[in-house]
């Protein structure tokens, strides 16, 4: 039983180590804030917070949600956008009927990062399993993620 306890504590631990937390924006370094206001000088209802060492900033820009994270030098990591459902490609579509039978698609975002280019993150649900699934433009399968709470898509998992 002392065994079960210290491992659930553990487990909390080191779970709770990753969780992103709110930056108000006088604590965002000023290269940050302008490398975001150079890109983005129209972005609405912005917030920030700190992912792992970065700097992640969501806004709304021409009433879709986005997100980009930016290291502490102002260069940016990724450009999240959320998109509808429809607009995934075919091939990304084709993908989760193929290797995620049953599973059905509840969320999606466009992502842009400089290593690996454009890519989609696709949140899916069956019954009550969840999981947030990335794609390349080809449809091929990047990484996937179990979540234990549809709320949980979106979360940071690179």
């Amino acid at each position: 039983m002392k065994t079960l306890f210290c491992l659930i504590i553990v487990t909390f631990f080191l779970s709770s180590s990753g969780i992103s937390q709110k930056v108000i924006p006088d604590n965002v370094p000023a290269n940050v804030k302008q490398a975001f206001m150079k890109e983005y000088p129209k972005a609405m209802e912005t917030h920030w917070r700190m992912a792992n060492e970065n700097f992640q900033v969501m806004f709304t820009l021409n009433a879709i949600k986005h997100a980009v994270k930016f290291d502490k030098t102002g260069q940016w990591i990724d450009k999240e956008e959320r998109i509808n459902l429809a607009d995934l490609p075919k091939e990304v579509t084709a993908s989760i009927t193929k290797n995620f039978a049953g599973f059905k698609a509840y969320e999606a975002e466009r992502v842009a990062t400089p290593g690996k280019g454009m890519l989609y993150n696709v949140g899916l649900e069956k019954e009550n399993e969840f999981m947030e699934v990335h794609f390349s433009l080809k449809g091929d399968v990047l990484d996937k993620v179990s979540k234990t709470k549809k709320s949980e898509w979106g979360k940071d998992n690179d």
